[in-house]
């Protein structure tokens, strides 16, 4: 059996100082309905992560919005282990990203904001990690660790997963040490990755109606790390741990994925646990409401070919509208709604007595997870 890969990692980030008189401040057309959410609105974020790109002679930055301080980094001085540098701003819908030419590696990146000086070390892009390799990615914070084990297990039996990537949102329940000791223990996978990503979420309920713009970190993390970690993969599946991707022929969404158009999407439904008097488990997904709630497509992408290589968003590429990407027959996802530490809404109930047996699922959850153990 082939040896597992396993690393934790940390990010290279730069926050702005208690003393710094600017803050982000919000999104324009933003207004704040609820101020207790403000609390979790990231407003002293400069960079997420930096690191250098060997093979492309480049030093990346990737960045939450920089609303108000776009004019201070666009007149700030940037150095390069002391040389000094103009980066090429890139703006998208929720992250902004700066580029620099750098023919030698780097060891440290400098802002000189007025008459504050801030650094960080340069990590190194780590593509070669993930190099071939269907890549499972998500972020999460706090979910059992059975569940990510019976997440990566499934989907390495299922659809072929050979890699895990997962960002740990600064759990408080373990360490991140024992996010990859479970991941480690999943048959199949060649290489797993832990990420530490110490940063704020975003307000978890809605502020205003615009409030999704408020909420910086999913989107650029997920761009910031198939940068820096997957571009070199076969395909990667943005897959949450409470997500399970069936296939409903021979082919997986990784072999789809990696097609000449990049990019395969996928709908969703949601799933409902039945009572067994145990803890909750994926496996016991396999009720269905006649009025489920609304499950948005989640999606498998090439980074390096075709649609793969625009920019990555939660349920889609985000310059493109979910219209206009067929959505594959091929697939299905399953939602599991228990499968939650109901950190946003409670989930520990399914809110509903009309529920029935999809017993098609119920095989198919048990022949899968029966094979597993």
């Amino acid at each position: 059996m082939a040896e597992t890969r396993g690393q934790i990692f940390d990010l290279s980030s730069i926050r702005i100082p208690d003393s710094f008189p600017e803050r982000r401040g919000l999104p324009q057309g933003v207004q704040v309905a609820d101020e207790a959410q403000l609390i979790g609105y990231d407003d002293t974020t400069l960079i997420y992560d930096c690191f250098y790109s060997h093979d492309r002679r480049t030093l990346v930055a990737y960045l939450p919005k920089m609303l108000n301080f776009a004019p201070i980094l666009e007149s700030a001085a940037f150095r390069i282990d002391g040389r000094r540098e103009t980066p090429k701003i890139t703006r998208t819908r929720l992250f902004d990203r700066l580029t620099f030419p750098a023919a030698t590696v780097p060891q440290c990146l400098e802002i000189q904001l007025g008459d504050t000086t801030l650094s960080c070390q340069v990590a190194s892009e780590m593509s070669e990690l993930f190099a071939g390799q269907n890549c499972l990615y998500s972020i999460q914070k706090d979910q059992e660790l059975t569940w990510i084990r019976d997440w990566a297990e499934f989907h390495v039996q299922e659809q072929g997963a050979t890699a895990v990537l997962l960002c740990d949102n600064a759990s408080t329940r373990y360490r991140p040490s024992d996010v990859l000791n479970t991941l480690g223990r999943v048959t199949g996978l060649k290489t797993i990755a832990v990420v530490n990503v110490p940063f704020s979420w975003g307000p978890a309920k809605g502020i205003s109606k615009r409030h999704g713009r408020t909420k910086f970190l999913q989107v650029a993390m997920m761009n910031a790390m198939r940068d820096r970690f997957l571009r070199k993969a076969r395909a990667v599946l943005n897959c949450d741990v409470d997500e399970l991707f069936f296939r409903r022929g021979l082919a997986n969404c990784f072999d789809q994925a990696a097609g000449p158009i990049g990019f395969v999407a996928m709908n969703g439904a949601w799933r409902f646990a039945a009572s067994t008097g145990q803890p909750v488990r994926h496996a016991d997904h396999w009720m269905e409401s006649p009025n489920p709630p609304s499950c948005a497509p989640k999606y498998c992408a090439a980074p390096a070919h075709g649609l793969g290589r625009l920019t990555w968003g939660i349920h889609g590429l985000e310059p493109i509208s979910r219209r206009l990407v067929p959505v594959s027959k091929k697939f299905q996802m399953i939602h599991c709604r228990n499968i939650s530490n109901s950190w946003k809404v409670d989930r520990t109930s399914s809110g509903t007595t009309d529920l029935t047996a999809d017993e098609g699922l119920r095989r198919k959850l048990h022949t899968i997870f029966t094979a597993q153990s």
